[in-house]
């Protein structure tokens, strides 16, 4: 089966996307091309490369064999803002090369007619002028976490009303909407986290302190995302949601929801993760307690070591018991509606205005 993730991000959302996995190689087709590029060689390039996106594709295109579909993407992200993101949890070399937006319709119109551009290059340029208008980003990636500063308290706030009207426009009881908007407000507690927090500041944790901590962060990381975790000390494979998890295990209020399972597994999954595994993580800083006041009245605390990665954790057994209890598509369709909450809050947010429909009011009242 051909891999088409770099075609589905340009048709779908009109970003220019480019793997460098050695694994790829084996599933390209070279077109006027005498030989095939080497994963050893690509290996020690994008070694080479590190974070800088300019140096890194620099590098790639002055390699023979390269696929032409790669060199394709290499010369529209030369005209774009772009960066390098790496995968989390491992130290091979692999990564992507990104567009750091969406190609608008005027600069793809421009693309599409510059001839110092290949005819490959143009072409593509062309499938992502044809597509419809993409939606924004979603919150799977790091990336998500960047672009303009929310706290979390407000981030928590938005989510939560997205996420009861999306679940009662969906026609759940009661009960369940009012779980759903729990798990929503509490889904980012985990991000509390010194060195979460840290991060979202560039690495500088003693800009956090005595500062509202934020959901969002308006610092626009570019080639130092890698430089900013090391920084904070974060570690590769940490994941917020868990950290939630534990906090909102701690809440007095949990104890009013319908289905407490749900609720932990709601805010456990909203990135896709810990379904029903969360990544191992070697975090050798681990100690101390994350502590958050996202209301008045709703306080938290909880370990930094939050143990969720451990198959004694009672996680998997959670993920069982709801699987039988709502059914396989009922439990995704929960998850699904508490994702795009946080979807549409996190793209009003960034637009910097306010939600939809307290927007509209403003304009007309």
């Amino acid at each position: 089966m051909e891999d088409a993730a770099e075609e589905a991000a340009l048709r779908q959302r009109r970003r220019v996307v480019l793997r460098l996995d050695p694994a790829l190689l084996a599933q390209t087709r070279v077109a006027g091309s005498a030989g095939q590029l080497s994963a050893e060689r690509l290996t020690d390039c994008i070694e080479e490369g590190g974070d800088d996106p300019q140096g890194l594709r620099a590098a790639l295109l002055a390699l023979a064999g390269l696929p032409s579909g790669w060199r394709a993407r290499l010369e529209i992200l030369e005209r774009v803002p772009s960066e390098v993101i790496w995968p989390r949890g491992t130290t091979d070399a692999r990564c992507a090369l990104v567009a750091r937006k969406r190609l608008g319709r005027q600069l793809l119109a421009r693309l599409t007619s510059d001839e110092s551009l290949s005819e490959a290059a143009r072409a593509l340029c062309r499938v992502a002028l044809g597509a419809e208008e993409p939606a924004e980003p979603t919150t799977e990636t790091t990336l998500g976490s960047f672009g303009a500063e929310v706290t979390l308290a407000r981030h928590s706030r938005d989510v939560r009303e997205k996420a009861r009207a999306f679940a009662a426009r969906c026609g759940l009881p009661e009960s369940l909407v009012q779980d759903v908007a729990l798990a929503a407000f509490l889904h980012d507690a985990g991000k509390a986290e010194r060195r979460f927090q840290a991060f979202l500041r560039g690495g500088d944790e003693l800009d956090a302190i005595g500062r509202p901590p934020l959901a969002k962060s308006a610092w626009e990381p570019g080639v130092q995302l890698r430089e900013a975790r090391r920084r904070s000390r974060l570690p590769d494979g940490a994941r917020h949601e868990a950290w939630s998890v534990r906090l909102a295990e701690s809440l007095g209020a949990l104890g009013s929801a319908h289905d407490p399972d749900l609720v932990l597994w709601l805010i456990g999954t909203h990135h896709g993760f810990g379904r029903p595994f969360f990544p191992p993580i070697v975090d050798g800083d681990a100690g101390g307690t994350i502590e958050l006041d996202l209301e008045d009245g709703v306080r938290m605390r909880a370990p930094v070591d939050h143990g969720l990665v451990r198959l004694d954790a009672g996680w998997v057994e959670r993920f069982e018991r709801l699987r039988r209890r709502y059914g396989p598509w009922g439990l995704a369709r929960l998850e699904a509606i508490l994702r795009l909450a946080d979807h549409r809050a996190s793209e009003e947010e960034a637009a910097g205005g306010l939600p939809a429909a307290s927007a509209e009011a403003h304009r007309h009242g």
